[in-house]
């Protein structure tokens, strides 16, 4: 799959666009969004890994993919968040 000089533009103008709406999210709001994102990978962390099996054709994913999916923070700097 590759893109074309214009797909490329429109990628980057997107994120520009998206970066700028970010960055006036609060940093709680952030940081929520950031671990709703993160519940949702662990709850379908089987079902991405054959996604990228299927599209990468590897058998496996790699260990590194998996033990860094695997690893959970001790406490959510949500819950400490007051932005």
């Amino acid at each position: 799959m590759s893109a074309s000089p214009a797909d490329l533009d429109h990628a980057v103008a997107s994120a520009k666009a998206a970066q700028k709406k970010w960055a006036k999210v609060s940093l709680a709001k952030r940081t929520a969004i950031m671990f709703k994102m993160r519940e949702l990978v662990l709850a379908h962390q089987d079902e991405l890994a054959k996604a990228i099996v299927e599209g990468t054709a590897r058998t496996t994913p790699t260990p590194s993919a998996r033990s860094s999916a695997d690893a959970k923070p001790s406490t959510s700097p949500a819950a400490s968040a007051s932005h």
